[in-house]
């Protein structure tokens, strides 16, 4: 196991790749519980003197972001261990299928646009309305999101459905024997 999501190394069939996958789920939705139980919704909104959740010029609820600090640490944490766990799993894969893991760069458009609307975001202090009233936010949620699909089904095509390569490749042995 450690192997399968560590290693960038060697080829793997569909199988490994997709119980790769289910580990990532199954990694954030508990960090996520963590994070959930660490930080009462309580206390995930800024409340004002009357008792009610605060809210900014436009009417959006202002975020306690000091009370999410330890929560979000954790889901952080999470998704960076993802992040490389989907990178090792998809190399390999990449291998059995006689590619390069250089392959994955096609997912950078989005992960780019992704992480400049993240700075955005942090940038306006959490005031969604504002960013979402920018040009630029709106260009990059919409970059991200065409060219994410894009590379979304890439992956799910190639690397999730579509056999690897028969036979010993560059990478490795055919990590399926055949049943000749």
């Amino acid at each position: 196991m450690i192997n399968l999501l560590f290693s960038f190394a060697g080829r793997i069939g569909r199988g490994k790749f997709w119980l790769g996958f289910l580990f990532q789920i199954l990694l954030m939705i508990v960090a996520i519980v963590i994070a959930s139980v660490m930080v009462p919704w309580d206390q995930v909104m800024s409340i004002g003197a009357d008792g009610q959740p605060a809210t900014d010029a436009a009417g959006n609820p202002v975020m306690n972001w000091s009370a999410m600090g330890p929560a979000l640490w954790i889901v952080g944490a999470a998704y960076v261990l993802v992040v490389w766990w989907s990178l090792a799993i998809a190399a390999k894969r990449c291998h059995d299928r006689g590619k390069s893991a250089w392959w994955l760069l096609i997912f950078a458009p989005s992960m780019l646009a992704t992480l400049a609307s993240y700075w955005f975001l942090f940038q306006s202090g959490g005031d969604m309305g504002a960013v979402a009233a920018d040009g630029t936010y709106m260009i990059l949620q919409l970059v991200a999101g065409v060219t994410g699909m894009i590379a979304f089904i890439w992956w799910l095509v190639d690397l999730g459905i579509l056999e690897g390569e028969e036979g010993t490749n560059r990478w490795g042995p055919n990590p399926v024997p055949s049943s000749d």
